[in-house]
């Protein structure tokens, strides 16, 4: 390992800036440690540049590697979207509990919304509960608006949703 990795690197999200300790992101990250250990841009400048993460999401993020605490107050979006950032960048002891978080929030306002965007990241306990609600709630849900659009929008989801409803007892 090189003098680098305990050296601060700085995040530029989209106009903030963020400072943080090296060490931390790579032990939890192996994107972030594979990018200081390969002689990429991010080694040469000590910085990682992040275009498509909103600054408050990346600080909650950076905050959980720093404390292995995710703030209990987290909205539901802002929840999707750390989900998000801890599938791009594999920081899975984050993105399970995310996962947890998820679960428990599942209501049928949402749980398509849910669905859809676990569908990209590979949460399989939080698919699973997904289907089971879903299964359960059917008429409901299929009579929403929200069942159209996603229909409309990407209907091998909802195909992957019935079969995988099969096999649900």
């Amino acid at each position: 390992m090189t003098l680098i990795h305990y050296f601060d690197i700085v995040l530029p999200v989209i106009q903030d800036t963020i400072h943080e300790n090296n060490p931390k992101c790579t032990s939890y990250s192996p994107v972030f440690l594979a990018m200081f250990k390969a002689d990429m841009t991010e080694t040469m400048n000590n910085c990682i540049v992040i275009t498509d993460i909103k600054v408050d999401i990346m600080k909650k993020v950076i905050e959980f590697m720093y404390t292995g605490v995710l703030e209990s107050t987290l909205d539901f979006n802002d929840l999707l979207s750390v989900l998000e950032v801890a599938d791009k960048y594999e920081i899975m002891i984050l993105k399970e509990l995310c996962e947890e978080r998820l679960t428990q929030r599942i209501t049928i306002s949402n749980v398509l919304m849910i669905f859809e965007r676990a569908s990209l990241y590979g949460v399989p306990q939080l698919m699973e509960t997904l289907i089971s609600f879903m299964v359960e709630k059917k008429l409901e849900i299929i009579a929403s608006e929200d069942f159209a659009n996603l229909y409309r929008r990407k209907p091998e989801l909802l195909f992957e949703f019935f079969i995988r409803s099969i096999a649900v007892k």
